[in-house]
């Protein structure tokens, strides 16, 4: 994502108030009046997360290509000069209500194992059985992370992530030692819940449900690799002598700077990668750390690449639509003609419940719907209003029988 230096003009107000606010300068009641904007200002939030990418970047690499200066020069360009503050205390919290990722998210901070090589953590991730956000470090260091919170956090002696409610952005670091040991983080996201973290290149992270992301804290070497168990909509920032590579379940996926969708759950016999724009590469595994470029199966928008287990194949469609495979990211539940069976987990993904079906054929049946804030018991009465079917419910578990 690019700052437009020609709204600065139009955005002048806002673009002084998200500065002193990245930089920490603004006193205890300004914040607070801020935050309260946030919540209530559709233009703000937008502003706020164009400006959270630059800030994040220091306004270096591909930004300047668009900008021809840093964050310093840029901030000092539009108000009085400003001094980042050093991060405050781990253990300072501030609650405010939820803002504008709606997303409900309790999260815990642990210190991972440091590697000197990217490639040391990619093992199989442990199954999810956690019923909260969590990020997890190296030396059992835990952090508590809510979604309503405004938070420098410290991830090690040196780098620190700022949380803005549900929204974890990683700051780039000027002095990247290419040397030195690099720090691994894994975030997962329980069912029920999800979850927003942009990387420290600037890449920007939607995790659905039941999904965990492990990635460097930051990116050194020729390569940025990160590993992905479940679902996540990625905006991956371009960086073409530092090639981006996602591995997931049994394949590699390698982006050019792009915006796609990648659903690799470990109990679907199935891999899905669906491009919205830019360029991406596929790749079944061969066994080697490098990505198999001479095998791989090249991606246009609005296509569809999906590997299956069972036959090895990669098979590649044209879509018309591609808004049911990333509807998911806004909070929206989208689905069109899909059968029951293929219904049932993501429904108990999406709202952390359990759904026995003793209907006969009813797994068979198609539906189209499409739901937003719905409570589950408003999107199981869907079901059972258009199908000969009885839907009852004790605590989180829901059964589907036959009408008698």
């Amino acid at each position: 994502m690019y700052v437009d230096m020609g709204e600065i003009s139009r955005n002048y107000g806002h673009d002084k108030e998200i500065i002193r606010y990245l930089s920490d300068e603004l006193t205890g009641a300004e914040e607070a009046e801020f935050q309260e904007k946030l919540m209530t200002s559709p233009e703000l939030k937008a502003r706020f997360e164009e400006l959270s990418t630059f800030w994040a970047n220091d306004g270096n690499d591909y930004y300047s290509e668009k900008t021809n200066r840093g964050w310093d020069d840029w901030k000092k360009s539009i108000g009085r000069p400003m001094t980042r503050k050093k991060s405050r205390l781990i253990g300072f919290w501030r609650s405010v209500a939820a803002i504008f990722l709606g997303l409900l998210a309790v999260g815990i901070w642990r210190f991972m194992k440091v590697h000197t090589e990217q490639t040391a953590y990619l093992n199989d991730l442990e199954p999810i059985e956690h019923n909260e956000v969590t990020l997890e470090l190296a030396d059992g260091g835990k952090l508590e992370i809510t979604q309503g919170d405004y938070q420098d956090l410290m991830i090690d002696s040196a780098r620190s992530a700022k949380q803005v409610g549900g929204f974890l952005i990683y700051k780039k670091n000027k002095d990247i030692n290419p040397n030195r040991v690099v720090a691994f983080n894994t975030l997962t996201v329980p069912r029920g819940k999800r979850f927003n973290v942009m990387l420290s290149d600037g890449t920007r992270v939607w995790l659905n449900s039941d999904s965990r992301l492990s990635y460097p804290v930051e990116f050194t070497g020729t390569k940025r690799e990160i590993k992905l168990t479940g679902e996540a909509y990625l905006e991956v920032a371009k960086n073409e002598n530092k090639p981006f590579i996602i591995r997931a379940a049994n394949i590699d996926v390698r982006v050019y700077g792009t915006a796609f969708n990648i659903k690799a759950y470990s109990e679907d016999k199935e891999v899905s990668t669906v491009l919205v724009e830019g360029k991406v590469g596929i790749a079944k595994r061969n066994g080697s750390a490098e990505f198999d470029e001479d095998n791989a199966v090249m991606m246009s928008p609005y296509q569809r690449v999906v590997y299956n287990d069972e036959s090895g194949r990669l098979v590649k469609t044209t879509l018309s639509d591609i808004d049911r495979y990333t509807a998911w990211k806004d909070n929206r539940l989208v689905f069109y003609n899909e059968k029951f069976e293929n219904l049932k987990p993501r429904l108990e993904r999406w709202y952390n419940i359990r759904v026995i079906d003793d209907a006969i054929g009813f797994s068979d049946e198609r539906f189209s719907g499409e739901f937003e804030s719905e409570q589950i018991e408003k999107v199981m009465n869907f079901f059972a209003v258009t199908s000969p079917i009885t839907v009852m419910h004790t605590n989180d578990t829901f059964y589907i029988k036959d009408k008698d």
